[in-house]
């Protein structure tokens, strides 16, 4: 009995996981489903402990299995075969995958480039105090970011590319004077998600900073703010999240109720008036 409830258990828990695991960072799975950001947000957070939990649950079915001959072998099996799936096809996508060249990329100058890239060839730039970088789209697309340890002009310059919204911003990779370690671990809403490692924490590439350090907090509800961010609870501080050139459907993606000013709504108020008089 006890066998019974452990093989089972294990089996759920590792099953689960898995799904989950393959549903918010597996990419792919965005192709059939929508993948709500919050849930992606806490798999980006709490991989590692996740996949530890999940294939905990995996050894428990396993020593079930053999050490108290619970389950049937043909469960067993299947459960090994779609956890080495729903586990291995993400992790190995996430962190082999996505060529993550955050400080190992190789430039080259303008006539060795001629050998590689076409002239009609779209490139993102960069520069910095007059030294530039052309970034050719094909080599962004699957490593999503650039950069190696001479920086650019020797300053850290790292450049982020989203491939479903064709949007590069390049960035220095601190936070407060802390360096980031960046890995980027999925795209989501039209925009790369990527996380510092080194707290876990995901970054939106629209804005540049961890999730946990973006938020304007009063404590209170806001029901009213002016332009200088003045509410009845106090004044909300100006923080540099937005890049210049950001497209409109990144940000609506993330703020749907973000309103503005709508031309059919004030010309539809002009005829009503215009009846009216």
């Amino acid at each position: 009995m006890l066998g019974n409830i452990l093989f089972w258990l294990g089996l759920a828990v590792s099953l689960v996981i898995g799904l989950l695991y393959f549903r918010d960072l597996g990419d792919v799975s965005q192709m059939l489903i929508q993948v709500k950001r919050k849930n992606m947000l806490r798999f980006v957070r709490n991989e590692y402990r996740l996949i530890a939990i999940g294939l905990g649950g995996l050894a428990l079915m396993t020593i079930a299995h053999f050490g108290l001959s619970a389950g049937s072998r043909g469960f067993w099996w299947t459960a090994i075969l779609l956890c080495t799936f729903l586990y291995g096809f993400p992790f190995i996508w996430v962190h082999v995958g996505l060529r993550n060249q955050k400080d190992s990329v190789r430039y080259y100058s303008i006539e060795e480039a001629k050998e590689y890239v076409s002239p009609l060839s779209q490139v993102i730039v960069i520069e910095n105090h007059g030294i530039a970088r052309a970034h050719p789209q094909a080599q962004l697309m699957r490593p999503h970011l650039a950069g190696n340890d001479e920086g650019l002009d020797g300053e850290n310059v790292v450049m982020t590319y989203c491939a479903m919204a064709n949007l590069g911003i390049g960035y220095t990779p601190e936070v407060e004077g802390q360096k980031l370690d960046l890995e980027v671990v999925a795209q989501h809403g039209n925009n790369l998600i990527l996380r510092d490692n080194r707290t876990g924490e995901p970054i939106q590439q629209i804005y540049g900073f961890r999730e946990a350090d973006a938020a304007n907090d009063t404590g209170k509800p806001v029901t009213e703010i002016d332009f200088f961010g003045n509410t009845p609870a106090g004044q909300l501080k100006r923080v540099e999240t937005l890049k210049p050139g950001l497209f409109w459907h990144v940000w609506a993606e993330f703020f749907p109720h973000t309103d503005i000013n709508r031309v059919e709504r004030a010309l539809a108020e002009s005829v009503s008036t215009a009846h009216r008089m």
